[in-house]
């Protein structure tokens, strides 16, 4: 049974420049997920821009501290493939998390989105659902999942005021 939950933050931005100036921008990722979220590493994998406004981006990180759990189940070597697709007539980004070790078995996807709440600011709304389909630990790793995908949020928040802030956004 997967597991749903909504993560809800305030940046101190508008909508425009959240969407053009800091999600797609390959400089705030880097540095989003190897300073903010301490990941071991970070590429850049793709980024299109599509007829219509609608953009692509993949992304790969490798987790800097996986516990004995999941690396009992999937090995030491795990990384990730977060691929998204931008919607630009809902103004809507749909994403997909695809880990190099039992992508079968594991289902992590959502919708985020923004709303303005006040003069420059925005509250970054995102949707998530993590499903873990391995016998006996299954239910421990979704947890963990959600657990530590809740904290990611929080600190992709606080990150994320940190750099509008210094770059003046």
């Amino acid at each position: 049974m997967a597991s749903a939950f909504t993560a809800r933050h305030v940046l101190e931005t508008d909508e425009e420049t959240y969407w053009s100036r800091v999600f797609f921008d390959p400089e705030y990722n880097r540095r989003l997920y190897l300073e903010g979220l301490s990941f071991a590493s970070f590429e850049w994998l793709s980024y299109e821009q599509l007829p219509g406004g609608d953009r692509t981006r993949r992304m790969r990180m490798v987790p800097s501290d996986v516990p004995a759990i999941v690396r009992r189940v999937a090995g030491d070597a795990i990384s990730y493939v977060e691929e998204g697709r931008w919607d630009a007539r809902t103004r809507r980004w749909t994403f997909a998390i695809v880990p190099n070790r039992l992508a079968e078995r594991v289902r992590i996807c959502g919708t985020l989105w923004v709303e303005p709440c006040g003069p420059r600011r925005i509250e970054r709304i995102c949707e998530n659902e993590v499903e873990v389909r391995v016998l006996g630990v299954g239910g421990a790793i979704e947890n963990y999942l959600v657990r530590t995908s809740r904290d990611s949020f929080e600190k992709a928040a606080a990150f994320t005021n940190r750099f509008l802030a210094e770059r003046g956004l």
